[in-house]
């Protein structure tokens, strides 16, 4: 009988874990924020024993060492499952190697035939990002320029406001200190009057809407940060 109980709760942990996986899928390959999400290229050699993959993509893609790659495989009967994460540690011409930074599955490891995904990256062309609202250094590891300087060093286009060119906006604190920075239009208060921080924030707001700009939140992306947080913590 208690062997039987035992059996129950070590089948429910897995169905648990299996959720959980499931869970994992939807948030980080990107079903959540699917419009910022670029797929291409794929992991081409594995090496389980020092933790180093090689991918196809390279500077003719515009690859540049420090992007990080969520990994992905599709299930026989449809559907798709978070895997991994990569790091590009060094890259050539038409390839790049890469360590595996996390795996979520242990009995399905990342390996040859796998398929990459990042907001970061996009194959022969730059991504453009606004980043809104405050990035204090007391709660992400890091400052707004760190980051700023960070994504620039890996090709990203950080642009000082947002416009139609413009892939996705990151937002840091939420809340009235978004309105603290501004679009590519200030806009003056009436005379006599000052600027209403949450009129300024809902108005921003709209304008990104409005242009249909997605928006996602930092502290989602910061597993594409990878050895970068780390390094300067």
């Amino acid at each position: 009988m208690t062997k039987t109980i035992q059996d129950e709760e070590k089948n429910l942990e897995t169905e648990v874990k299996k959720l959980r996986n499931t869970l994992n899928s939807l948030r980080f390959v990107g079903i959540l924020h699917k419009d910022i999400f670029n797929y291409g290229g794929t992991v081409v050699r594995e090496d389980f024993s020092s933790k180093i993959v090689v991918i196809s993509l390279g500077i003719r893609d515009g690859l540049q060492k420090g992007h990080v790659f969520y990994v992905f495989d599709f299930f026989p009967v449809g559907g798709y499952r978070w895997k991994g994460l990569i790091e590009v540690l060094e890259v050539d011409k038409t390839k790049a190697k890469a360590k595996i930074i996390s795996e979520n599955f242990k009995t399905n490891p990342i390996r040859t035939g796998d398929y990459l995904a990042s907001p970061f990256f996009k194959k022969g062309n730059k991504t453009r990002v606004y980043l809104l609202g405050k990035i204090p250094k007391t709660i992400f590891g890091f400052s707004y320029l760190e980051l700023k300087e960070h994504l620039q060093s890996i090709g990203i286009i950080v642009q000082d406001c947002f416009d139609l060119y413009t892939d996705f906006v990151i937002v840091g604190i939420e809340g009235m200190e978004l309105a603290q920075l501004k679009g590519c239009e200030e806009k003056k208060p009436e005379e006599g009057k000052g600027i209403n921080p949450v009129e300024e924030f809902k108005n921003q707001q709209k304008e990104i809407e409005e242009l249909g700009i997605p928006v996602v939140s930092l502290y989602e992306l910061l597993p594409l940060l990878g050895e970068y947080i780390k390094a300067i913590k």
